[in-house]
């Protein structure tokens, strides 16, 4: 049986972490109730069960059964014993490709990687797309590339096979209209980032791409045109 206030007890403290923007204690509650208590908390819905599948996902989004516990208890009594969906020993299903781990690129060990994807698919599962995003960003902050519609990662330095023919295709130029920019050094490192911004958003690395665009705004006030692939620096 479920013990539902020593359960709520667990919720609410990983309701106040999460509050707090501590995930590794968030992240080490929930895996106290998933491992300990068979218990599967369901942010988006804003519940917890005993099942592995998400409320929405069984009963529809709009259905709350009385099986189901809220925030102050309840239980799934018919899918107690249901066990999670397995991914494998890493917990993910992306394959690596590549030349390995390029440790000057990428400073994370293989099993951090994978914890890391594991837990971003996690996030992914139960539409907390948010906190996968934030993984994304750290993956690829660590030299860590992620495909998610080749179900592929690597972390050799190199980019994906469609990502390579999208960059083959038209190169960024300096716009016509632009300010001149007359430091070489400048111009190598505004280039670099525009092309890895651009390998970014061919990856669908969102959050890594805005962040791009912000650093090149912010530190040369260059901008990018994604639609004429050329770049500018001047303006307000």
């Amino acid at each position: 049986l479920v013990n539902e206030s020593e359960v709520t007890r667990l919720i609410q403290l990983r309701s106040k972490a999460q509050q707090d923007r501590n995930y590794d204690l968030a992240d080490g509650i929930r895996d106290e109730l998933n491992n300990d208590h068979r218990v599967y908390v369901w942010d988006k819905d804003g519940l917890w069960s005993a099942s592995a599948i998400a409320p929405s996902r069984r009963y529809g989004s709009k259905h709350r059964d009385n099986n189901v516990g809220s925030g102050r208890g309840g239980r799934d009594n018919q899918n107690r014993n249901q066990s999670p969906k397995k991914f494998g020993r890493n917990g993910h299903d992306y394959v690596q490709i590549g030349d390995g781990i390029n440790g000057d690129e990428c400073p994370l060990a293989l099993h951090e990687i994978h914890s890391l994807l594991a837990k971003r698919l996690e996030f992914k599962l139960v539409r907390n797309y948010a906190q996968a995003d934030a993984i994304q960003a750290q993956l690829y902050e660590n030299g860590v590339k992620i495909h998610d519609k080749l179900k592929q990662w690597r972390a050799d330095g190199g980019i994906f096979a469609d990502v390579e023919a999208t960059m083959s295709g038209k190169i960024f130029d300096l716009n016509e209209y632009s300010e001149p920019i007359d430091d070489v050094e400048v111009v190598q490192e505004v280039e670099k980032l525009v092309n890895q911004r651009d390998g970014a958003r061919a990856g669908s690395n969102y959050v890594e791409a805005d962040r791009m665009r912000n650093v090149l705004w912010e530190k040369y006030r260059v901008a990018v045109d994604d639609k004429s692939r050329t770049y500018s620096k001047g303006g307000d």
